[in-house]
Formats: structure tokens, C-alpha cells, sequence
């Protein structure tokens, strides 16, 4: 099975051959080719003309230059004069026929070719390469910000970008958690659909961000969905700086509705819980009791009744009744007569 390619931006070695120049594609072969039309034009003027030019040198020179630039031309156009020579000792040809009649100021003409195609050829290749490089610049950008808008797109909170003091991005999670669209939300202010009651603080937030470029590390506050319910968000802020300018923030937004309702539920349960035990009664301490009656002193220096007393200062109730020993010493006959029935 062949390995996938886990590079994530291209390379060089992944460039597509096809893309490239045919100079470069093919430059062995037009290389040959210029040689075999040197030698042959050569050899075909010694033959039938009998006399040696420096006009077949053109083609590998011209070659050269186009293939390989400025300087490797222009190497090519002086050494085509020995070469020159060379074959004109091959072709049995005259050699200084050559050098007297042309040779050199062909060859100085050679010379001249070669700077012109081949500082042609340095400049259109670096010109492809900027353009080689621009593009890949271009697609390293492109998928840089398609990894970020897929980040953005997939996480849980809503996500929104300050810049120029203008809402420039919003994720989808933003969008829901507000109601509104995002071509809606992009022609908005950062006050738009914060609550009234709410926007003294966010407007005190945006003017110290543009006094110095600060923001608070969060921030909770309510804001007016787009169906009019009441939506409480936490913000979290982070600045976009460059070279220590602040062009704008990050807000990272969490829907806190739910987390706000049950912190005001206990809050409520908070409050009735010490509200019943403010209104529970207990007795406690050292009671003041007169040995005698058995009325209790309260707080404010006045007897009462014990069971008044209990009664104020708890939440029981008394029913009164008769203890069989005092009920004999209260009413001794009919005790007495009950004996005398026993008997």
C-alpha cells in the first residue's frame, strides 16, 4: 500500500513534474539537439563551403544561456572560440581562416547574445520563482485559515474578532447563542443587544480598550436575543497584537443561562432556609424559676406563668389537665369516698 502524505503543506519533491517548464523538463534532450545542430551545420560548411564559421556556435551557445542563465552563457560563447578551432583542425579546414576572417568578432557577438538571452532567462526565472514562492505562500495562508475556521466552527463556545473596532468574524456558536444571523450579527455593534441595565459596563470596557489597548480577563453580563428572551453570557477576552499595537480582540463567549438559574434557585432556597430558621424558636440557657410558684423571669424582668413562658418562647401548646396526686389533694372527699366504696 502506498504511504499517505502526512506533510501538512507542500513541498518541493511534491510539486508535479508536469507544471514545470519544458526547458526543464526536457533539458538533456534540447541540450544534445543544439550540439548535433552544431556539429552538423559545421560540418556541412567545411564540406561544401570550405570555410569555418562561428555562426553554428549560436545554438549551443543560445542554449546554454537559456537553460542555464547569464554566466553559464557567456562561458559557453568564449569557449566556443577553441571549440571552434578545434574542429576546424578536425574538418581539415583552415584554422586561421577562422581566426582572422570573423573568428573573434563572431565569437565577441556570441558573446553578446549569450548576456542578452541569458540575463533574460535569470529574470524570467526569478520571476517564476516569486511566483513559485507567492503560491505557496498563498496556499500555506489558505490552509492555515481553513484549519482555523474549522477550529473555530467545532468548538463548544462562541467565538467572535474585534477589529477596527468592528465585529469581523463570529462562529456559528455565537450565532446561535444570540439568535441571529451572521450577516445580521457582522452589521452590529458590540452594544447592540447587550441589556440596558448591562451596557454602562461593556461601554466602560470598549473605552479603556482604546485608552490603552487593555481588557479585562472576563466578564459577565446579560444581552437581548433576537426572540427577546434574556441570554447571560460569560466573556473571556484575549488582544490582537502586532508590534505591541493592539489592532483589536478575541472573545470567547459562554452561554451561562442555565449555571445562572440554578445559582438564583440556590440562592432562593439560601434565603427561605434562614428565613425558617429565624422563625424557629428554642429554649436554652439558665432559666430564672421561682422555687416557690414556679414562674419563670423573662428578658425584661417580669414573672410569668411556665407555661406561658414555653409557649412564647417555642412552639409548643399546653392542654391542660390534673395529675392524680394533686387531684387527691384538691379534692380529698371524693377521694375519700372512693376509699370508702373500695373498702
Amino acid at each position: 500500500m502506498k504511504a499517505e502524505n502526512k506533510t501538512p503543506f507542500p513541498t518541493d519533491s511534491d510539486t508535479n513534474s508536469k507544471s514545470q517548464p519544458i526547458r526543464v523538463r526536457l533539458k538533456t534532450p534540447i541540450l544534445i539537439t543544439s550540439l548535433i545542430m552544431y556539429l552538423v551545420s559545421f560540418m556541412l560548411l567545411a564540406l561544401y563551403v570550405k570555410r569555418a564559421e562561428a555562426i553554428p556556435s549560436v545554438f549551443p551557445v543560445i542554449t546554454v544561456a537559456w537553460l542555464f542563465g547569464l554566466l553559464p552563457g557567456i562561458v559557453a560563447a568564449v569557449v566556443s572560440f577553441p571549440v571552434n578551432i578545434i574542429m576546424c583542425i578536425i574538418a581539415g579546414v583552415g584554422w586561421q581562416t577562422m581566426v582572422y576572417q570573423g573568428g573573434i568578432q563572431g565569437t565577441v557577438a556570441l558573446v553578446i547574445i549569450a548576456a542578452v538571452v541569458g540575463r533574460m532567462q535569470d529574470l524570467a526565472t526569478s520571476a517564476q520563482r516569486e511566483l513559485s514562492e507567492r503560491k505557496r505562500a498563498e496556499e500555506i495562508l489558505r490552509k492555515s485559515e481553513e484549519r482555523f475556521r474549522r477550529m473555530a466552527e467545532n468548538i463548544r463556545d462562541g467565538l467572535t474578532i474585534f477589529e477596527d473596532h468592528t465585529i469581523s468574524y463570529v462562529n456559528d456558536r455565537m450565532c446561535e447563542i444570540t439568535g441571529y444571523a451572521r450577516d445580521e450579527f457582522l452589521t452590529m455593534k458590540g452594544l447592540d443587544f447587550v441589556l440596558p441595565e448591562d451596557r454602562e459596563r461593556l461601554r466602560t470596557f470598549y473605552e479603556e480598550f482604546r485608552r490603552s489597548g487593555t481588557v479585562p480577563e472576563e466578564l459577565e453580563f446579560r444581552i437581548l436575543r433576537k426572540d427577546g428572551s434574556v441570554c447571560h453570557i460569560q466573556n473571556r477576552y484575549s488582544v490582537n497584537r502586532v508590534d505591541d499595537k493592539a489592532l483589536g480582540f478575541y472573545i470567547i463567549t459562554a452561554d451561562i443561562t442555565e449555571r445562572k438559574r440554578f445559582e438564583e434557585e440556590r440562592e432562593t432556597l439560601i434565603k427561605e432556609l434562614q428565613a425558617a430558621l429565624a422563625q424557629v424558636k428554642t429554649l436554652g440557657g439558665l432559666l430564672p424559676i421561682c422555687s416557690s410558684c414556679k414562674k419563670i423571669r423573662d428578658d425584661r424582668g417580669y414573672w410569668n406563668q411556665i407555661e406561658e413562658y414555653i409557649q412564647q418562647h417555642s412552639y409548643a401548646d399546653f392542654s391542660h389537665g390534673i395529675c392524680p396526686e394533686c387531684a387527691e389533694k384538691l379534692y380529698p372527699d371524693i377521694f375519700k369516698n372512693k376509699d370508702e366504696k373500695s373498702d
